[in-house]
């Protein structure tokens, strides 16, 4: 009897844990989801996934745990703001991008600011329609064929009538995409320093010496002190599992920092220094452009050549021309970040090995757009 109760026991804690460990996680399948939906352009799917990660979840973070295994930044709040804003309901996009301001990681920085002044422009825009006068709404054209009698030449905007007008009829939509290569000209890498003691507070100061050796090493090769940026620091203790009983082990403590490269062609250098100097863990190289707004201006400029150039070969197959165009829509892509790691982290002494090879390759900026035009 008391073997079984002790099993009985052992069974609910077992359940206990698990279920405790799948609440916990529970914002992140519909956050992936979510993500994946704002980037295909799924705006109304990705509000209900992103919103059901925010209710299990409301916390933001950058480097969040997933199953104490590896770790992701957890934006929603940007995501939703994102999707809200595709779909036209301003008011959600804003409040969203207020609690996104919290956290946002630097690969996401150029978007967001573009996205609060996509918000920031709107509002006016639309209250310039809302005040309107009516003597001007009646004096606006009333159907397609009166707007294309306006001379190309005229530089008065047309009127919001006339855009209604002209999807009335007949339109052409089609979607344009391009990509742009640079090379990139500044590198991002995650150097992490790993201890472990019998006491926390040996596994924390034993950490601090290697990592404030480490960055000492780092400055020594030229990296200056305002291009390291603490990502996370972890201090806790280790446990063996055997037969439902937990053993406790030594403690371990955890210092990841960013470490911030001007010169690509250095990085390898870098590396091998930051290893010198003590760390234990070099990985999440990632590559990008200093000036990457230039280069999303251009692929969304050719993006929209293109998009111009599918719709005056769709007009022509139908005998058919382009008149106006009446709306560009844009779909922004998530830059693609190939993260690479090194496997021989420790050298036996300077020189004894060739210097870790790093191939940066080339960034790719890719842009969307969806362009509506009218026909003649």
């Amino acid at each position: 009897m008391r073997t079984l109760r002790i099993s009985a026991i052992v069974l609910v804690l077992l359940a206990g844990a698990a279920e405790a460990r799948a609440q916990s996680n529970a914002w992140y399948n519909p956050y992936v989801n979510g993500v994946r939906a704002v980037e295909s352009a799924r705006y109304s799917e990705a509000v209900t996934l992103l919103e059901r990660a925010v209710a299990e979840d409301p916390r933001a973070a950058r480097n969040k745990y997933i199953e104490g295994v590896f770790r992701t930044d957890y934006v929603p709040y940007f995501y939703l703001a994102l999707a809200y804003m595709r779909l036209g309901q301003i008011d959600k996009a804003a409040a969203n991008a207020t609690r996104a301001a919290v956290v946002v990681p630097p690969d996401l920085a150029a978007r967001f600011s573009q996205l609060r002044r996509e918000i920031d422009a709107k509002p006016a825009t639309l209250d310039a329609a809302a005040t309107q006068p009516p003597a001007a709404k009646a004096a606006a054209p009333s159907s397609a064929s009166t707007t294309t009698t306006r001379p190309a030449s005229s530089s008065t905007q047309p009127p919001r009538q006339a855009d209604a007008d002209a999807l009335k009829g007949d339109v052409i939509v089609t979607t344009g995409q391009a990509t742009v290569k640079r090379a990139p000209d500044v590198a991002f890498l995650a150097i992490g320093v790993e201890t472990r003691a019998k006491s926390p507070r040996d596994a924390q100061r034993q950490n601090a010496d290697e990592m404030t050796a480490t960055q000492r090493r780092l400055g020594d090769a030229g990296v200056s002190r305002d291009a390291l940026r603490t990502l996370g620091v972890d201090l806790q203790q280790e446990f063996d599992f055997t037969n439902g009983r937990r053993t406790p082990r030594e403690y371990v403590a955890r210092n990841t920092i960013e470490v911030r490269v001007e010169d690509v062609g250095r990085l390898g250098e870098i590396v091998d220094a930051a290893v010198q100097g003590g760390a234990t863990s070099a990985s999440g190289v990632r590559f990008d452009l200093r000036d990457r707004a230039a280069a999303e201006h251009e692929a969304v400029r050719l993006a929209v050549a293109d998009a111009r150039a599918r719709a005056d070969a769709a007009a022509s197959g139908a005998g058919r021309a382009v008149g106006r165009i009446v709306k560009i829509e844009e779909a922004r892509e998530e830059p693609i970040v190939m993260a690479r790691s090194f496997e021989s982290l420790r050298a036996a002494a300077p020189g004894a090995a060739p210097p870790t090879p790093v191939e940066p390759g080339y960034v790719e900026v890719r842009a969307r757009v969806t362009l509506t035009a009218s026909m003649r």
